[in-house]
C-alpha cells in the first residue's frame, strides 16, 4: 500500500514538478498553525529542493514493506509523539498503542509539524524520555 502511494506521488512529481510538491498536504505552504515567520522560512527552504531529489528520497528511503507485523518484537524504549490536531495518523497511533510493548505516548496540542508548533513541549518530552531510558540502562536500576 505504501509503495503504491509512493509510485503515484513519483508519477505526479515527474509530470508536474514543483507544482506536485506544492500540492502535497505536508508542504509548509498549507500550514495553518505555524507562526508566519517560521512558515515563510520553511516555504523558502522547500523551494530549494529539486522535485527530482524529493522523489528519489522518497523512492529510496521508504521501506518497500510494512513492519507492522514485527512491532510486537520491539524490546527498546519507544516514544510516539502525537499531535492532538493531526487526524490523518489516528489509525496508526491506535495500532501503535495496541501493539508496541512499553510504548510511551506524548500528546501535544499541535498539528502535523508537532516538533515546530510545540517545540518546547516536544523538546522537553524527548529529553525526559531519553533521560528515563538512560536511567533504566544504568546498572542497579
Amino acid at each position: 500500500r505504501v509503495r503504491r502511494g509512493l509510485e503515484r506521488i513519483d508519477e505526479e512529481i515527474a509530470r508536474d514538478g514543483r507544482a506536485a510538491l506544492e500540492r502535497m498536504p505536508v508542504h509548509p505552504r498549507h500550514s495553518r498553525h505555524l507562526p508566519a515567520a517560521l512558515r515563510d522560512a520553511l516555504v523558502a527552504d522547500a523551494a530549494l529542493h529539486s522535485p527530482e531529489g524529493v522523489a528519489r528520497t522518497m523512492r529510496f528511503t521508504v521501506p518497500p514493506s510494512s513492519v507492522r507485523e514485527r512491532v510486537e518484537e520491539l524490546r527498546v524504549p519507544t516514544l510516539l509523539v502525537l499531535s492532538t490536531r493531526e487526524e490523518r495518523f489516528a489509525d496508526h497511533a491506535k495500532f501503535a498503542r495496541e501493539k508496541i510493548p512499553g510504548l510511551e505516548v506524548l500528546e501535544l496540542d499541535a498539528g502535523h509539524a508537532v516538533n515546530l508548533e510545540c517545540a518546547a513541549g516536544f523538546d522537553r518530552g524527548v529529553v525526559d524520555f531519553f533521560s528515563r531510558a538512560h536511567r533504566r540502562d544504568e546498572p542497579g536500576v
